[in-house]
């Protein structure tokens, strides 16, 4: 028996290959970003969990009174004095390494009186910084808690206990004069002046360098016709002995018309070295700032 030519079996086409291949491709390129993403999510959860065994560590430490526990620390290592902590655990398969600190007082929002123990999330040298943010976003902390050091770089708190509190330098408070106040026929106005702190990255008054500030003037108007409006405009400081201040004449108080400056803040927002004598110790990021109300 003869058999069929139009039974007989024919191989794939050149082209049904080639769409074949195509569609294989387009499937992988698809489920790459997604197990990326699965990946990262996995690796973020690890890092959480990893940060709440060094908080539980520091808090145990410290109650049995061991000091500086971030003492020879550096990013992706258990500082000597967390010996409980194994090195993996300040590491991250994505590459984030953390860094146990001491903050000083004013550092983080929640702690304005006391020095924390804190961790500085550190990506420096990898391209996906974005990472950082994901952690930020995921940490249980208000916004003034998570601070970005650098593009690479992310501090946030751990849980402070009474034996970490530092007490911070005495400053000269902030000061408020009048001048010709209640005087029929002349302007009054009324001056503000601040000192403010900058401390570096080893939580001390920043003494050792040679450095300008970049200081962010804010003023609080109201205006003529009782609007509420706000000035601001960046002026420079010098730092000395680690402190800067500014004085600010000549505000305008009420006078039966025209604009009234109800209030001032400064805050530093930059510094810019010059000839630092010791190098290694660099700003610590804190935009410490103070707001002056009018004299009443």
């Amino acid at each position: 028996m003869r058999p069929n030519p139009s039974r007989q079996v024919r191989g794939f086409t050149l082209l049904e290959i080639v769409l074949v291949l195509l569609t294989v491709a387009a499937l992988v390129a698809l489920s790459v970003p997604i197990y990326s993403s699965y990946a990262q999510r996995a690796q973020l959860a690890q890092l959480l969990l990893q940060i709440d065994q060094i908080s539980t560590a520091v808090q145990i430490e410290d109650a049995t009174g061991v000091k500086r526990l971030h003492r020879e620390a550096q990013p992706g290592r258990a500082p000597p004095g967390l010996g409980v902590v194994p090195d993996a655990s300040f590491n991250e398969p994505g590459g984030i390494r953390l860094l146990l600190i001491q903050a000083p007082a004013g550092f983080f929002a929640s702690s304005p009186r006391d020095a924390r123990y804190g961790l500085i999330a550190d990506l420096t040298g990898a391209a996906d910084v974005g990472r950082l943010a994901q952690l930020r976003q995921a940490l249980p902390f208000e916004a003034g808690d998570k601070i970005w050091i650098a593009d690479n770089q992310l501090a946030f708190p751990l849980v402070a206990r009474a034996s970490e509190v530092v007490v911070p330098p005495s400053l000269p408070p902030p000061v408020t004069s009048w001048q010709g106040a209640g005087v029929p026929g002349r302007k009054n106005t009324w001056s503000a002046q601040a000192t403010l702190s900058v401390y570096g990255t080893d939580g001390k008054l920043l003494t050792d360098v040679n450095a300008g500030m970049r200081i962010k003037v804010t003023l609080y108007v109201t205006t003529w016709d009782g609007r509420q409006i706000e000035r601001s405009w960046t002026d420079l400081g010098n730092l000395n002995a680690g402190r800067t201040s500014f004085n600010i004449d000549g505000l305008a108080t009420p006078s039966g018309k025209g604009e009234v400056v109800t209030g001032c803040r400064l805050e530093v927002t930059g510094i810019d070295y010059y000839w630092p004598t010791n190098p290694p110790i660099k700003w610590d990021g804190t935009r410490a700032s103070i707001q002056i109300p009018m004299p009443s």
